[in-house]
């Protein structure tokens, strides 16, 4: 089975051709420095939004810093360029929900 959950921040918005967009969605793990303190590691996922009525959606509300549970399948795009090997994976979004702030947006923004 192929699905992925993730709770983020939005980055980058909503980038749409047609009805099928993107944006960029930060989450992040407290990891320890190599002083052994705690610092906020931020991975960055490419999310793909599919059909008119997420697209009008992710475009009004998907602002960046905005909290969202995102629910998808991880999907790795594969092309050729100048003859080149190329990929990129990304998460192709199912559903979605706006997830509570837990007010500490520093903590939590990459």
């Amino acid at each position: 089975m192929n699905v992925v959950i993730l709770s983020g921040r939005v980055g980058q918005p909503l980038t749409r051709k047609g009805n099928v967009g993107e944006f960029t969605l930060a989450t992040t793990e407290r990891e320890k420095d190599e002083k052994g303190n705690y610092v906020n590691v931020p991975e960055w996922h490419t999310i793909k939004v599919f059909g008119e009525q997420y697209c009008n959606a992710a475009e009004e509300y998907f602002t960046k810093g905005a909290c969202l549970n995102i629910q998808g399948r991880i999907k790795t795009e594969r092309w050729t360029k100048d003859g080149q090997a190329h990929s990129m994976t990304k998460i192709y979004m199912h559903s979605w929900e706006f997830a509570p702030s837990t007010g500490r947006k520093g903590e939590e923004e990459a």
